[in-house]
């Protein structure tokens, strides 16, 4: 526990912190059932290769530009682990978007609004300036966005009914 010497109105708050901080643990220790820890990521990949966040404007041009030559394609999962016993479950979800070319001047725009900056592979499908452009989704949009729901529902039941937990690292 780090702490720091926050001493305010003849009140520390560091020493209150770490009181804190033991009761919480303390209170964790004898919680009873079960503990678990939803974990999740997302990749966005096109043509072989995995998309980051733009980092500058030509960057998020070229990304975007591209998505009308071959659709991008979102890779993402899910870990349910059971904090008592360590077991895991997990699924990984994909989801493909299909674009028609997207005019230059709707790219300066999203560029302008700076919100693709803030999106793996500048991915924004609920913008409503890229939504005229996006053919059709194979998937759903709650994986585009960034965290399925069914996969969340798959692993929470598998784990609820003591299914055979998995071995993530083969995934």
């Amino acid at each position: 526990v780090q702490t720091c010497a926050c001493l305010l109105d003849g009140v520390n708050y560091a020493t209150m912190g770490t009181r804190v901080y033991k009761d919480v643990e303390s209170k964790y220790r004898h919680v009873v059932g079960r503990v678990f820890l939803l974990t999740g990521d997302q990749v966005v990949v096109h043509e072989g290769r995995i998309l980051e966040k733009p980092e500058s404007e030509e960057e998020a041009r070229s990304f975007i530009k591209g998505y009308s030559r071959s659709p991008p394609q979102t890779v993402g999962s899910v870990v349910l682990t059971d904090v008592r016993s360590g077991r895991r479950w997990a699924r990984v979800d994909t989801a493909k978007m299909f674009y028609r070319n997207i005019p230059d001047q709707i790219i300066d725009k999203l560029i302008e609004e700076g919100k693709i900056f803030h999106s793996a592979g500048g991915l924004r499908i609920e913008d409503p300036l890229v939504r005229p452009y996006l053919i059709r989704i194979e998937g759903t949009k709650d994986s585009i966005m960034g965290l399925c729901k069914d996969d969340v529902e798959f692993v929470l039941t598998q784990a609820l009914n003591n299914q055979k937990a998995v071995d993530v690292d083969s995934i």
